[in-house]
Order: structure tokens, then C-alpha cells, then sequence
């Protein structure tokens, strides 16, 4: 009874531990993700807003907002967080009794966490883009990227195709981090062509509900849409299995 006793005080010590190991490598990943990620936003909704006013003012009309590439830098932002957080804080999860595991479930949370995030301010500042212009008295138009979202009833559509396509470049991210932090210089910069494939299929698919027409697919724009969030989905999926099967291969060692 004793050592059953002490069996089930050992298995529930060892899943205290993993808990709290996976809730440090989130939150280690997710916050600096939010924090500075926060202070992009703030610089690019100054600018967004002072340069449609500059022009205003000079008696011209923009043919496109900021977001046209404002948002295109979001992803990239936070994809070099992903990578940079990750790259810092592996050692340091292994010496505070981290694992493999518990380091790949800290990326998932805060993937989720700096998705939604992200994608929740990329669809206000499409809203309050689309709603200066329409001050100014200038057609707004949707950036490339998510053009399904130009309307105001397709917000929640494009806050979920940005929240996919953020856990994408966040996911690949802390991938490319691993690869390099097990391989190396030179087969580290190898497993770049892996990893840029999947912001590839994401960055395509992205754009469905605009390709459509030029690759004669015939679609309508609900199964642009459709094919769309699928396509953002599965990408989501192979990012997080592609992490892991990067992740499980790490070795666990102390840094030369």
C-alpha cells in the first residue's frame, strides 16, 4: 500500500512539475510576443493614421492605406520573436527541469495566445483604417492579403484567417530557432526551405478568396472563404508537427 501510495505521490509530483514547466515556456514565449508586439501595433496605428492625414492635408488621395504593408510586417514581427524567445530561453528551461514536451506545449499556448493577439489588432486596425478613409471621403480598399475582410460584416473572417496564418509564422519561427540551436550554422540554414514552404502555402492561401479568378478555379467567394480558413488550418497543423518533430530531436545537453 506504501509503495502504491508513493507511486501515485511520484506521478502526480512529476505532472505538477510538467504543468508548471509548460505554463514558464508560455508564458516566456507568449508575453514578450504580446508586450512588444503591442508597441509594433501602437507605432504602425500612429502612422496609419498620420499619413493618410499628411496626404489629406497636401490636397492628395491614397489608393491604398498603410496596412497594405503594415500588415504584411506583423507576421514577420512576430515571427522573429518566435524565433528570437526561443533561441534565449532553451537552456533555461532545461536547467529549471523542462523537457522536450513541455517546451513544445509552452509553444502551442503561446502560439494561441500571440495568434489571436495579433490577429485581433490586424481586424480593429482594418476596421479603423476602413472607417478614417471613409472620414476623409476616400474609398478604402482591403489589402491583398484576406481581401474577404474588406466588408464590415466579414470581421470575424478575418480575424480567424489572421489568427491562423500569425500561429504560422510563429510556429515556424521558434521551428527555425531549433534547427538551428540541433544542427548548426550550415544544416540550420538548410532546414530554412522546410520551414519557408510553409509560410508559402500560408501566404497563398491567404490570398485565395483573390487568386481565384487568375488560376480559374471557379469558385465562389464563400468557397474562396471556405478554402481558405481549411487550407490556413492544415498549414497551422503541419507547422505544429513539423515543430514537434524538430523539437523531439533536440538534444538535451549543456551548451558548449
Amino acid at each position: 500500500m506504501n509503495g502504491t501510495a508513493a507511486l501515485v505521490d511520484r506521478v502526480a509530483l512529476v505532472r505538477r512539475a510538467e504543468s508548471a514547466a509548460t505554463r514558464r515556456a508560455a508564458r516566456s514565449l507568449g508575453v514578450p510576443n504580446v508586450v512588444v508586439g503591442s508597441g509594433f501595433w501602437v507605432v504602425l496605428a500612429v502612422v496609419a493614421v498620420t499619413v493618410p492625414l499628411i496626404v489629406d492635408r497636401a490636397g492628395h488621395q491614397m489608393d491604398v492605406g498603410v496596412l497594405a504593408t503594415g500588415g504584411y510586417s506583423a507576421r514577420w514581427f512576430a515571427f522573429a520573436l518566435g524565433l528570437i524567445m526561443c533561441a534565449t530561453i532553451t537552456a533555461t528551461h532545461v536547467a529549471a527541469g523542462g523537457t522536450r514536451r513541455t517546451l513544445f506545449r509552452g509553444a502551442l499556448l503561446a502560439t494561441a495566445g500571440g495568434g489571436v493577439f495579433y490577429g485581433l489588432a490586424y481586424t480593429l486596425a482594418q476596421l479603423g483604417e476602413r472607417r478614417l478613409f471613409d472620414e476623409l471621403g476616400w474609398p478604402w480598399e482591403a489589402p491583398d492579403f484576406l481581401i474577404f475582410g474588406g466588408q464590415a460584416g466579414d470581421l470575424l473572417l478575418t480575424l480567424v484567417g489572421a489568427t491562423l496564418t500569425i500561429a504560422v509564422y510563429i510556429l515556424v519561427g521558434v521551428a527555425v530557432a531549433v534547427g538551428y540551436l540541433h544542427h548548426g550554422a550550415w544544416r540550420g540554414t538548410l532546414l530554412l526551405v522546410p520551414n519557408a514552404a510553409l509560410l508559402a502555402v500560408a501566404e497563398v492561401a491567404g490570398r485565395a478568396a483573390s487568386w481565384r479568378d487568375d488560376v480559374g478555379l471557379g469558385l465562389g467567394r464563400a468557397s474562396a472563404v471556405v478554402v481558405t480558413l481549411l487550407v490556413l488550418a492544415v498549414v497551422v497543423a503541419l507547422a505544429a508537427g513539423w515543430l514537434r518533430a524538430m523539437l523531439f530531436r533536440l538534444p538535451i545537453r549543456p551548451s558548449r
